[in-house]
């Protein structure tokens, strides 16, 4: 039990650790999502920006005519001239000429009207706020070439948060300018969209764990409980052995040397005793053999005969049988069953408790049927009533320590729902499984399958057995 405690719990807290490391891997995402929206739109804005600024700039200075000097195209070079002085940039057939004629442009203003950043900086805030960004800024100007800052607005301004830079921007061909801003992001406003988000994920991990953690103390206070239950079962059945052997000798020794002097009344009653005594020993051995499973049940195996077994069984509870039942058996077992290694004690005692319980949920008239055979290196018993049965859901819970199915009617069959439980665990000690088919109304087939000896002759057993073997007891 301890060792699946353990197993629940580390099973949740992983899981419980994935839910909260998927959410957020998940929150990171649109973080990271809201974060390149924002490069987008201040890069957009930067473009749109210096744009502005050149159209003003250009309102001052001398625009160039196409059909003058002043600039043309040739062999995929575009040369701009203007008051002697010339460039020549080449450009590649790809690259678009709307572009080009602007960039040149911007060369040709920059002239006389040279770029101010600090314009710029005031326009880049007017288009920022355009689109409801408001956040501390600065812009500046490089030689792409040297790599050195020409200009900056940069004059010690407080960011809250991580800075955001754009896309560079190069506005003209020949001057190496090219200019980038760098914007603070606003991540408070970015927690404050995602507020919602965060407080009822938080609140649905708090409810998490708190289930998570309630449902753990509860699966231990039954494991506590069921610990408490155990040893008191296993304290007490120690305490009625001793009883219960004494009890059983006494009537035995009574049986025998007052067997004389005893009324057909009094013998009736010491039979009575007998059974019950049996009956009550039977019970403490199962509960004790229960209680030791953790260590696993102690099996000596040896050379056993199963046909000899049933046999014996079923002589023993036709004499055992209570008066005002008429009770059937009918045997089919097959002749080449060869011997299995298994245990004389519990193996016996379980093929036993499966005729009990045939003959107790069977009525007045039980009708038990017990069939054994042999295939390959399988060996398959099985026991069938013709009694009340029971649903797929009782089915599946039968084995399970303490359960019982739910009786109809004012006579209750007495129990504590251990017998299936020591049966299985007996059957699994062996190596083999034991399987149930059922209906409700129709009856019960238990069916034990057990690795047996290999069939040394060439003949290979039947899977059905032949009339000749079967027999009857009433």
């Amino acid at each position: 039990m301890n060792s699946n405690l353990k197993l629940v719990w580390t099973a949740s807290l992983i899981a419980v650790i994935g839910i909260i490391f998927f959410q957020s891997y998940w929150l990171y995402n649109v973080y990271v999502k809201a974060k390149s929206d924002f490069q987008k739109e201040i890069s957009k804005s930067l473009t749109e920006s210096i744009a502005r600024d050149f159209s003003l700039r250009s309102n001052f200075g001398i625009k160039p005519k196409p059909s003058h000097d002043c600039a043309g195209f040739d062999n995929n070079c575009i040369t701009i001239k203007r008051k002697n002085i010339k460039y020549t940039v080449s450009f590649k057939k790809t690259e678009n000429m709307s572009t080009l004629i602007n960039r040149s442009f911007y060369d040709l203003i920059a002239l006389n009207f040279p770029i101010h950043l600090n314009t710029l900086d005031s326009i880049y805030t007017s288009v920022l706020k355009e689109k409801n960004i408001v956040a501390t800024h600065y812009i500046t100007l490089y030689n792409w070439k040297t790599k050195k800052i020409l200009q900056t607005t940069q004059n010690k301004q407080q960011f809250s948060g991580s800075l955001v830079r754009t896309d560079f921007v190069y506005p003209g061909l020949v001057d190496y300018h090219t200019i980038r801003a760098y914007v603070d992001y606003p991540l408070s406003g970015f927690m404050s969209e995602m507020r919602g988000i965060l407080i009822s994920s938080l609140i649905l991990a708090c409810i998490l764990f708190g289930t998570l953690f309630y449902l753990l103390r509860i699966i231990i206070l039954q494991y506590k409980i069921s610990k408490v239950r155990e040893d008191f079962m296993h304290s007490m059945v120690h305490e009625l052995k001793a009883p219960t052997a004494f009890i059983r000798n006494s009537l035995q020794s009574l049986s025998l040397t007052a067997a004389g002097n005893l009324s057909d009344r009094q013998k009736e009653n010491i039979k009575s005793m007998q059974k019950r005594t049996l009956s009550l020993t039977n019970l403490t051995e199962k509960i004790l053999t229960l209680s030791s499973q953790k260590k696993g049940l102690l099996i000596n195996q040896k050379p056993i005969n199963i046909p000899e077994i049933i046999k014996d069984l079923t002589e023993q509870f036709r004499i055992n049988s209570e008066k005002g039942r008429n009770t059937q058996f009918f045997l089919q077992v097959a002749d080449n069953i060869n011997t299995i290694d298994g245990d004389s004690l519990h193996l016996p005692n379980a093929i036993g408790n499966l005729i009990d319980n045939a003959i107790k949920y069977s009525g007045d008239e039980p009708i038990v049927t017990i069939s054994a055979f042999q295939n390959n290196d399988k060996l398959n018993i099985s026991v069938t009533d013709k009694g009340m049965g029971m649903s797929r859901q009782a089915a599946r819970l039968i084995f399970d320590r303490y359960y019982r199915v739910q009786q109809s009617g004012e006579e209750r069959i007495p129990g504590f729902g251990l017998g299936l439980s020591y049966v299985k665990q007996v059957i699994e000690a062996h190596g083999g499984k034991i399987e149930i088919y059922s209906q409700p109304g129709e009856g019960s087939e238990f069916r034990i399958i057990l690795p047996a000896r290999t069939v040394k002759t060439e003949s290979v057993p039947t899977a059905i057995p032949d009339t000749n073997t079967q027999m009857a007891y009433n």
